[in-house]
């Protein structure tokens, strides 16, 4: 695996420290428009980013933005196969047009075109992705689980990109004392770890489920949170009986607060 310290590429007789990537479809039509598959199209670009420097993405409405600190040639092949898997994945029925790729050359440029990228809800007007299911923000604000290593990667080149510069990015307002409505406790925990919520018993199922049950217990500590998990007393106490993965329990927290504190905005008629 490459290392991705800070370094100056080539970008066609440029100096880039990074590469903006953007992609749409040949009909211009929505890359991914549902939870489920804005998570399934986040896994895919981190996936195929994680060996290529990839900085930070977005699925922004009809396009998709990502930036990775790579050589031309490694952002034309994160391109060739990220693309591809897309295509794959989201049974998408039209190809990608070429990717257009853009160096950045400054660490203020880059800075720049992060925040854009967060942001690009408010450039297009569009609102169907407001928790970032189809974006890196979450990494980055400590509300996703982040094996891929996207935000350690991001902060050694802009160390001083901190969650409270990062947090109005979100577009938002102050979510974090929202009272927490559990019924929305499966979708947040999803978005926590990227995953759709279900029963599979594979790892990363096991530990969703348990982050989840961990914060259920600790918010209604004498309830029965069994259905509200979707899982058995007796997996119930075993997931209580082991230790959550650091920042899983916070992670899926934010989430729900975030979803409640959403949920109410738009229906306030609810309080």
């Amino acid at each position: 695996m490459q290392s991705h310290e800070r370094r100056v590429f080539n970008f066609e007789g440029q100096r880039a420290i990074a590469i903006h990537l953007t992609a749409r479809l040949r009909d211009d039509s929505g890359i991914a428009r549902d939870a489920s598959s804005l998570r399934e199209a986040s896994r895919t670009l981190k996936e195929h980013g994680d060996e290529r420097g990839l900085l930070a993405h977005r699925i922004a409405d009809n396009h998709l933005h990502s930036i990775l600190a790579c050589s031309r040639e490694d952002a034309g092949m994160f391109a060739r196969y990220a693309l591809s898997g897309l295509r794959k994945r989201l049974a998408l029925p039209d190809r990608f047009e070429p990717a257009r790729l853009r160096p950045i050359g400054s660490e203020r440029y880059l800075l720049n075109s992060v925040r854009y990228l967060f942001t690009q809800e408010a450039h297009h007007g569009t609102a169907f992705d407001l928790v970032h299911d189809g974006s890196s923000l979450p990494e980055l604000l400590g509300m996703r689980v982040d094996p891929s290593g996207t935000t350690k990667r991001l902060r050694r080149l802009l160390p001083r990109v901190s969650r409270d510069i990062a947090r109005p990015w979100l577009g938002v307002g102050e979510f974090e004392s929202a009272d927490p409505d559990l019924d929305q406790l499966q979708e947040a925990t999803a978005s926590a770890f990227g995953i759709d919520y279900t029963g599979s018993d594979e790892p990363a199922q096991r530990s969703m489920r348990r982050a989840a049950a961990h914060l259920a217990k600790r918010l209604v500590p004498e309830a029965d949170v069994t259905e509200l998990l979707g899982v058995t007393r007796r997996s119930l106490q075993r997931y209580l009986s082991e230790r959550p993965g650091p920042g899983e329990v916070r992670a899926v927290e934010l989430q729900l607060r975030l979803r409640s504190f959403l949920l109410r905005a738009a229906s306030p008629e609810r309080d």
